[in-house]
């Protein structure tokens, strides 16, 4: 899973792990795009893999809860809230686990508006965002639930995308070849508990266009 979904679903599934069962150990890895491209092989000799829907196909996968795609810029350089589609074409963009070819939604939003990006930075986490955007006239796109985690003196303001960033739903996903394991089975209840409390712990969206300094 990424560095956000670690701190938010994964700091709840340790929780409820710790508590039925003391004596598992849970052992995370960090996506990134090589494991993302290689997704359904990297099953094999995993549990599973926290990933957006629309990334795989044809394995099995439970849907754990909601996100959505929001905006992050400079608290210095906000010009409009939202920011029109022109001034995201003219700024340079970090993107995160920028991988085209697996269905980023938001560049489905820019290309759409006839947008190609100019990414100047591209990244495999999310909670360094602010760090390389503050002072600079850089535009990021994450999930809103990384925003809760940026720190209070950031330098950054969370604004809207002016075309929506689309539906982002994280799914847990594994192999048919752990499909009938018992303890396979118990993991994934247990996650699917975890995706509950984290859904209603987010039902509150952070405001828009707040600075972060």
């Amino acid at each position: 899973m990424t560095d956000v979904q670690l701190a938010t679903f994964g700091r709840v599934l340790t929780g409820l792990v710790h508590e039925a069962a003391p004596g598992v150990k849970l052992r995370f890895q960090h996506n990134s795009p090589h494991l993302v491209r290689g997704a359904q092989e990297h099953l094999r000799i995993v549990d599973g893999m926290v990933l957006p829907q629309g990334l795989l196909a044809n394995v099995p996968g439970i849907d754990l809860y909601e996100d959505r795609w929001v905006c992050v810029i400079a608290h210095d350089t906000v010009t409009s809230a939202p920011p029109t589609p022109e001034e995201l074409a003219t700024r340079p963009w970090i993107l995160p686990y920028y991988l085209p070819s697996c269905g980023f939604s938001p560049l489905h939003g820019l290309h759409a508006h006839g947008i190609e990006p100019r990414v100047e930075v591209a990244i495999e986490n999310f909670l360094t965002m602010p760090y390389l955007i503050a002072g600079t006239d850089r535009v990021g796109v994450v999930p809103e639930s990384a925003t809760r985690l940026f720190p209070s003196d950031s330098g950054t303001v969370v604004v809207e995308l002016p075309f929506g960033g689309g539906r982002l739903v994280y799914s847990l996903w594994w192999h048919p070849l752990h499909e009938g394991d018992p303890a396979h089975l118990w993991l994934r209840k247990t996650a699917a508990e975890a995706g509950r409390i984290v859904a209603a712990s987010t039902a509150q969206t952070v405001p828009t266009h707040t600075p972060h300094n």
